[in-house]
C-alpha cells in the first residue's frame, strides 16, 4: 500500500475445490508428481505463507512469522480473493504505530472482494496490540 508497515495476523482459508485454481491464478507451475494440495503449499510458501492446518475440506495458511517485518502484498490477496473462504483476512500495522489495516474477504453480488478497514491501533500494558476504533472502511480495490 506504499507505506512503511509490517504484516500482522492473517488467516487465508482455501477450500479444497479451489486449490489448483488458486495456485494457477498466481502463475505457479505445478509439479505433476504432487497433489493440488502439495502444489498450493509450495506456491504460497513463495509468498511467505505457511500451512497452519489442513483438513479434507480446506487448508488454512498464515503469514510466516519470519516475514512479519515486510510489507504485505495486498494485490496477492486480491488475486486470491475468488478462491478464499469468506472471512479470510490479513492485518498490516503502520510502523508509526497509529493504525492497523485489515483486509477481509467478503461477497457482494456473488463476487468475492477484499473489504478494507482502517482501525486505531491500541496496545495494552504488556505491549500486545489490538484493533481500536474503526477509522475508515471500503472496497480494497480503492485502497491499493
Amino acid at each position: 500500500m506504499g507505506r512503511d508497515s509490517f504484516s500482522g495476523h492473517s488467516s487465508f482459508v482455501i477450500p479444497q475445490q479451489h486449490y489448483k485454481d488458486a495456485y494457477l491464478a498466481l502463475d505457479f507451475v505445478d509439479d505433476d508428481d504432487k497433489s493440488a494440495a502439495e502444489n498450493l503449499v509450495d506456491c504460497l510458501e513463495d509468498f511467505a505463507f505457511c500451512l497452519q492446518e489442513a483438513s479434507p475440506e480446506a487448508m488454512i495458511f498464515v503469514l510466516d512469522d519470519n516475514n512479519l517485518d515486510t510489507e504485505f502484498d495486498w494485490e496477492l490477496m486480491q488475486t486470491l480473493a475468488p478462491f478464499l473462504e469468506v472471512g479470510s483476512f490479513c492485518e498490516e500495522i503502520e510502523f508509526d504505530g497509529n493504525c492497523v489495516y485489515v483486509g477481509t474477504v467478503a461477497v457482494k453480488n456473488n463476487t468475492h472482494f477484499i473489504e478494507m478497514a482502517r482501525y486505531e491501533l491500541i496496545t495494552d500494558d504488556a505491549g500486545r496490540w489490538a484493533r481500536g476504533e474503526l477509522i475508515a472502511k471500503g472496497d480494497g480495490a480503492d485502497w491499493y
